[in-house]
């Protein structure tokens, strides 16, 4: 049975039984405009998976920027908090995502990792998944600054490497990364000396650069905030990113997975 398959029949499941999980049904009560029931069952199937995988609880934000509408879009799935801000007319395409123009258009996630009770210093971790790609370059996909505190998402840079910052000065610089921005990305500090990046559900590599401090200011998406201006931002599309506490391989790669058969059903990935 394909992870396509599945997700249909749990989606008709929860239709026919008419019961979501909490968490879902709040997050519907959000939604200016509701999703029919097919889609209700696929967001359903989501939480509940994420719940089972001990993910959920690690979240702070989950952001499913592939949604039937763009209010929809920029919710967080976990709590009312954290909604995202359109500035500067990022493009939103319908069960794709939102991307931003490569000069002033960008995301205001509203959420500050040195307010965060999960995404502390030494357990912390970010991700999106990026179904446009941008090309090499300084592109930041997701990402904030305060001095020298930085966390970050670079799938692709100059040097074709991906570049991950998780309250840390100096970017690990992470070797192996696929040739493209396509796909889960997730950068995760598990501990003061340990980080590490996954792409597409698999391990790229990981360091000891020691962490620092938490930045002291929200962060962006389709670029990063850099003490409060918009810095190397990206015209890559993101249908989804998150952040929280550290994540380690197996949940890592559950994650891509849940995540996979979702925007499969959707035709987001």
């Amino acid at each position: 049975m394909t992870a396509f398959t599945r997700a249909w029949q749990q989606a008709a499941r929860r239709r026919r039984l008419a019961a979501y999980d909490a968490a879902s049904t709040a997050l519907f009560a959000r939604m200016s405009s509701q999703p029919d029931a097919t889609r209700k069952g696929l967001i359903d199937d989501l939480i509940v998976q994420l719940k089972a995988d001990g993910i959920w609880a690690k979240l702070d934000a989950l952001w499913l920027l592939a949604a039937h509408d763009s209010q929809a879009a920029r919710l967080n799935w976990v709590s009312s908090a954290h909604g995202l801000a359109a500035v500067n007319a990022p493009a939103f395409t319908a069960d794709r995502g939102y991307a931003g123009n490569g000069s002033t258009s960008y995301l205001d996630t509203n959420w500050n990792p040195a307010a965060s009770s999960l995404f502390t210093l030494d357990s912390a971790s970010l991700g999106c998944w990026v179904n446009v790609d941008a090309g090499i370059g300084n592109l930041v996909e997701m990402g904030c600054e305060t001095g020298t505190a930085r966390v970050r998402i670079n799938n692709r840079s100059t040097t074709t490497l991906m570049i991950g910052r998780a309250n840390q000065d100096t970017g690990t610089n992470f070797n192996g990364a696929p040739a493209d921005r396509l796909g889960m990305s997730i950068v995760s500090r598990t501990a003061s000396n340990a980080i590490a990046a996954y792409r597409k559900g698999s391990p790229v590599a990981s360091g000891t650069t020691a962490s620092g401090a938490r930045p002291n200011s929200n962060m962006f998406l389709c670029g990063y905030n850099d003490d409060g201006a918009l810095t190397s931002p990206t015209t890559a599309r993101l249908a989804m990113a998150f952040a929280g506490a550290g994540l380690n391989s197996t949940e890592a790669a559950a994650f891509e997975a849940a995540v996979e058969t979702f925007l499969t059903a959707i035709g987001g990935n």
